[in-house]
């Protein structure tokens, strides 16, 4: 199993530039394209604002997370026609593979965070993959783990509690519908349900 954690690149600007319903739009429509992108045993959930997470159930291998991270950023780039105007929007993910990098939910998200944050930083449309094994010990004024992505290699990852609304989507984007409590403890109930 592993997690892609996901942020949009430049949607803060269409957002304010075409205004929230706009970006709401937008946020469903990536949805979309994710779902469509991975299998049909997969999960993909938006976090909250511009976040998403996807769960890949099996895996062949540490190259199968990375072969969807590089497909998800690719279908995520190609061009959205809003309110008839063509704009782009790129995403940055970060990967945590399931024992490798986290034996319980928490960690593992974490993992994912900070290999996004390195993402982030090192330009858009990226990826990275945290190297660091064991992050259940890891706080913020620890010094941070280094990530990478294939051939390339970084450091300065920042670790931050991700905010999950749990919204999943179904295949054709269209948010699902869950019963019972929410927030944070539907979250770690759901994500223990992980592992």
């Amino acid at each position: 199993m592993a997690v892609v954690y996901l942020d949009l690149d430049g949607f803060k600007q269409i957002n304010n530039t075409l205004g929230n319903g706009t970006g709401d739009v937008l946020l469903k429509m990536v949805a979309g394209r994710l779902t469509a992108t991975v299998r049909e045993e997969d999960t993909v959930a938006r976090l909250g604002g511009d976040e998403f997470v996807i769960a890949l159930w099996h895996l062949g291998g540490p190259d199968y997370a990375a072969t969807v991270a590089l497909k998800v950023i690719e279908a995520v780039s190609q061009p959205y026609v809003l309110e008839g105007q063509t704009v782009s929007v790129t995403t940055s993910a970060g990967v945590g593979i399931y024992p490798i990098h986290g034996e319980d939910a928490d960690t593992l998200m974490k993992s994912a965070d900070l290999a996004l944050y390195e993402a982030k930083h090192a330009g858009t449309n990226a990826y990275r993959m945290t190297e660091r094994t064991d992050l259940s010990t890891q706080t913020r004024s620890q010094s941070p783990p280094s990530c990478t992505t294939g051939p390339l290699t970084g450091s300065g990852c920042m670790y931050k509690t991700p905010t999950c609304r749990g919204k999943t989507y179904d295949r054709d984007g269209n948010q699902a519908r869950h019963g019972g409590t929410r927030g944070s403890e539907r979250s770690r109930r759901r994500g223990s349900a992980w592992l």
